[in-house]
């Protein structure tokens, strides 16, 4: 199911625009966000929790300084904050700026 939808996505997009750098700016930023943040915090995460108790008590004098739980979740949150920035980039610029000339009538003069 899952590799379906991600064949059928750039599918769609190929079939129905003339514009090949959104499709490759599609494929590329959604794509690369998953590289580079949310596949290696998960890596940590489920690492981590495979990791035998008596391991987790042994002295490691090359322990990162990044060791809390709390830095993949905020890696994680992270990639979701700039996937929906992209997000909405991609979204103005197939409305042709629309978004952007709402926004300044809205707030004139904040963008």
């Amino acid at each position: 199911m899952v590799p379906s939808v991600v064949v059928l996505i750039p599918l769609v997009i190929a079939l129905t625009t003339n514009d090949i750098s959104l499709l490759v700016g599609i494929t590329g930023s959604y794509g690369g966000a998953c590289i580079q943040y949310v596949i290696p915090a998960f890596i940590v995460i489920f690492s981590r929790a495979d990791l035998p108790e008596d391991l987790k008590q042994i002295p490691n004098q090359f322990r990162s300084p990044f060791n809390s739980f709390l830095w993949p979740i905020l890696i994680l949150v992270w990639a979701g904050i700039t996937i929906a920035f992209v997000t909405i980039n991609h979204i103005d610029k197939i409305f042709q700026g629309l978004i952007t000339d709402v926004a300044q009538k809205v707030t004139p003069g904040f963008l």
